[in-house]
């Protein structure tokens, strides 16, 4: 799965289709990395990566990453920031609902390699 979605080769051609990758740094050093993809035609953008180092998690850049997220979001003009989230990660759903995200479907989805997506697609609207 991390080769099909996060080598170095997946993650030059998610770029080369319009997702935009963000380094995450805390005092001066990588600690994580943000990937989202806007979407101007539907006005909202896709949360779609947010991976940090775990013995830096809890200490608030998970909801600065958030921030950074809307923020750019609000620069872009769009209306609605969403993203997917596996259904039994019960942490995360709980994290997104705190953060003001709705739960707006199930997704049941092949993604290859044996693999079976089961996720929630959560939505936030963006003032």
């Amino acid at each position: 799965m991390m080769e099909n979605f996060q080598s170095a080769d997946a993650i030059a051609a998610q770029i080369a289709s319009g997702y935009e990758y963000f380094l995450i740094l805390s005092d001066g050093k990588a600690v994580g990395y943000l990937a989202v993809v806007p979407d101007p035609a539907k006005s909202s953008c896709q949360f779609s990566k947010l991976y940090i180092l775990k013995d830096r998690r809890g200490g608030g850049i998970g909801k600065e990453s958030m921030d950074f997220a809307e923020e750019f979001c609000r620069k872009s003009s769009l209306k609605k920031l969403w993203l997917t989230v596996n259904k039994y990660n019960s942490e995360a759903v709980a994290w997104y609902e705190r953060l003001g995200f709705t739960r707006a479907g199930d997704i049941v989805m092949d993604i290859g390699g044996g693999f079976i997506m089961d996720d929630f697609r959560f939505e936030k609207k963006i003032k």
